[in-house]
Formats: C-alpha cells, structure tokens, sequence
C-alpha cells in the first residue's frame, strides 16, 4: 500500500476559494483557462478535480489551441508525440 494521499479538506477550504475568485476574473475577461489538482489517491484510483473555460465557449481564437488536448487527456485519452515531418530526396 502506498502511501495515503488525501488532500480533500485543504482543496475544500483553501482552494476552492480562491478558484472561485479567480473564474470569476478569467469569466468577466474572457480569458481561457484550463486547472486540474490532484484531490485524493487511493491504491485503485486518483480523484482530479479539474475547471476550465475553453477559448470554444467564449468566442476566442487561439493560434495554438491546446486546450482541445488538454481536456482529452482528462478524459483518458493518450497522449502521443508529434513525429517530425520528414524530408525526402527525390534523384
């Protein structure tokens, strides 16, 4: 067994809070944001407690978007890296 993760009662109490606080400012700017705490960890499982507001739900377009991956990987997907286009020689 490892060793008992549970931060449940300071997320509650301190952070939660301040989250708040802070969607309300990113709701009111329109700025997009993506967060994810790890609240408890058991030998079968980890509970996140993740927020954000997607660029999507706000009308605001990014050059980069990584949020689309950011919340797929929250929904189990996995993560691949991009492979380098390679350049052939043609004789």
């Amino acid at each position: 067994m490892q060793n008992e993760y549970d931060k449940s009662k300071e997320i509650k109490e301190c952070l939660i809070p301040k989250l708040k606080e802070l969607e309300n400012i990113c709701v009111s700017f329109e700025i997009p944001y993506f967060v994810s705490f790890a609240v408890k960890d058991t030998d079968t499982s980890t509970q996140y407690l993740t927020k954000s507001l997607t660029p999507a739900s706000k009308n605001v377009i990014l050059n980069n978007d990584i949020f689309p991956r950011l919340i797929n990987v929250t929904n189990g997907f996995e993560t691949v890296a991009k492979k380098g286009i390679r350049e052939i020689e043609i004789n």
